[in-house]
């Protein structure tokens, strides 16, 4: 079954039939037409099939399960502290089966008016209630990815200032931060898990792809070739390996393919790439290459500011990433006087032996 959201104001069920109908044309059939009378930005099954969440344009979730074969709104999760303002954008995802529902919030913080943005876990029962909020974050969250395996799970969260910060949630009320993957250089609006949960892969309105090793969220690789925004990610939950890859390849090539989607004004992509995901595995040596180049790269940079007046205790704050993908530094300096957040130089090189 496949879900989707519109803002149209509805939910559609569909089905996936691959001889399609008696003349071989139509493949997909609708079987459920929801009615949902708000804007849909996000739809989420939960892992056991049975819940169905959608995020609303006001910054709600709708709850759907199915009661002998047909879909029925059954809960509305609110916002349950603060009020939230009008969305361009509500991810949902679950965790721990359909017992939890994962989602971000925007609440309106009493001095100023401000908007305090947060990701939170809401215990689904009759009543829901908040078990864990994150620390503010710095941006807007426009995407939520989980991963589950066992007792573990991670939340992703992307977010419009190019950063994604990761959570360890395997105990959902105490989860933890893991890291903040340094991000892309423009606002970041698709995430997928590899399966065994030891890479993040990320899309951006910069056209890159972004491989992350985890838990350290130190680059791993840097995908480029569309022309257009990446809407959309997934990993391929199996190996697809061809038979000419021999056992002493399989570390570096586990077979798992990436799919990404792109969209592009007056068609300039609109495309759907496959990649193969060979990503050399990280270790401590890889580690410690990749802090000495930050550090090179940064001695470096510094003089770069302090020839345009930038105070020297602001270095570190005036970046936006610093990725160490394989043998490459790529360095993103951001306009620190009056906190424009805009790039202002960019500098890229080969990472400093």
């Amino acid at each position: 079954t496949l879900a989707s959201g519109s803002h149209d104001g509805t939910i559609k069920l569909w089905t996936w039939n691959p001889r399609g109908d008696p003349d071989g044309a139509t493949k997909f059939k609708t079987f459920q037409c929801i009615q949902i009378g708000r804007k849909v930005f996000s739809v989420a099954f939960s892992s056991d099939g049975t819940s169905l969440a959608a995020g609303m344009e006001d910054g709600t979730a709708e709850v759907l399960r199915r009661e002998a074969g047909e879909w029925q709104r059954v809960q509305t999760v609110g916002n349950l502290v603060g009020k939230s303002p009008q969305r361009d954008y509500q991810p949902v995802a679950f965790l721990k089966g359909r017992r939890l529902l994962v989602t971000a919030i925007d609440d309106v913080r009493p001095e100023g008016n401000l908007p305090g943005r947060f990701v939170r876990i809401i215990e689904m029962a009759e009543t829901t209630s908040e078990l864990w909020r994150s620390t503010a974050l710095q941006g807007e969250v426009t995407q939520i990815a989980v991963w589950e395996k066992g007792e573990s799970a991670l939340i992703a969260a992307a977010l419009r200032d190019g950063t994604i910060p990761v959570w360890d949630a395997g105990h959902p009320a105490r989860a933890q931060e893991l890291t903040v993957c340094p991000g892309h250089a423009g606002e970041v609006w698709s995430l997928a898990f590899h399966p065994e949960g030891r890479l993040l892969a990320s899309g951006a309105t910069d056209h890159t792809i972004m491989l992350w090793h985890l838990p350290s969220g130190t680059a791993a690789l840097s995908l480029q070739g569309h022309l257009g925004e990446i809407s959309g990610l997934a990993f391929s939950k199996e190996a697809v390996r061809p038979n000419d890859v021999s056992p002493k390849d399989a570390n570096a090539n586990d077979g798992i393919r990436l799919a990404s989607a792109s969209y592009g004004y007056e068609g300039t992509d609109n495309s759907v790439k496959l990649w193969d995901t060979n990503v050399v595995p990280e270790t401590r040596e890889r580690r410690a290459k990749a802090a000495d180049a930050e550090r090179k790269v940064f001695q470096g940079v510094r003089v770069l500011l302090q020839a345009d007046d930038f105070p020297a205790s602001l270095v570190r704050d005036c970046f936006s990433r610093i990725d160490v993908a394989l043998d490459t530094v790529a360095v993103r300096v951001l306009r620190c006087r009056g906190g424009t957040g805009k790039v202002a130089k960019v500098a890229r090189g080969v990472a400093c032996e």
